[in-house]
């Protein structure tokens, strides 16, 4: 028998009326059914027993460089290891090269010195020009450990310093002197350092610190 205040009449849109309350469609129920699936997708993604430790958790780092996986136990992240100053070469080797035009450069004298402290207003030596020339400081150091080393060069002019061959840093500033650390990264052992540095008219000056 129908069920008292139910009615058993289906229109085309199939509602299902019950007395008293709003008229229940097909969509409405469907629609109901995926809210129910998302809440419960959503439960289960935002609940950290069931991640199963396979969501990644990065640190974040303020005014230290975090590496992924670096040294310390279970790849532990650390901080960028810091820098040291570079050991005092016993001595430097010291070139003072002329420009030949269509040709290679020409070595005019050749020193040494304990230390890297140069400043020209004009030409270096006699008879060579006042611009365009060039001065190649390099030596040897032997660095106790491997690490991150560094060294403060004063220049005004072009400079470029080359750490066993390779370039580590190029400078170029010509309207006044510009203080820059130089950093590197080096095992244990000798360290071969080179700065070629290129007068580019007015004052010229190279030291190292």
């Amino acid at each position: 028998m129908p069920g008292e205040g139910i009615s058993l009449s289906r229109p085309p849109s199939a509602r299902v009326v019950i007395d008293g309350m709003s008229p229940v469609g097909f969509r409405d129920i469907v629609g109901l059914v995926l809210f129910a699936v998302a809440v419960a997708v959503a439960a289960t993604f935002l609940d950290p027993s069931k991640t199963n430790g396979n969501i990644e958790q990065r640190p974040i780092a303020h005014g230290i460089q975090v590496i992924p996986g670096g040294a310390g136990a279970g790849g532990t992240p650390g901080p960028l290891e810091p820098s040291q100053p570079m050991p005092v070469p016993k001595e430097w080797t010291v070139l003072y090269i002329e420009p030949v035009p269509g040709g290679s450069d020409q070595v005019i004298s050749r020193a040494t010195t304990s230390e890297v402290d140069f400043a020209f207003s004009g030409s270096p030596l006699p008879g060579m020009p006042a611009d365009g020339w060039r001065l190649i400081v390099e030596a040897t150091v032997e660095l106790p450990s491997a690490g991150r080393y560094f060294v403060v060069m004063e220049q005004q002019g072009e400079a470029r310093v080359f750490v066993d061959g390779s370039e580590t840093e190029y400078r170029l500033s010509p309207d006044g002197p510009r203080r820059t650390t130089v950093t590197f990264s080096h095992a244990s052992g000798p360290a071969t350092i080179r700065v070629e540095a290129t007068d580019r008219g007015g004052a010229f000056a190279l030291r190292l610190r």
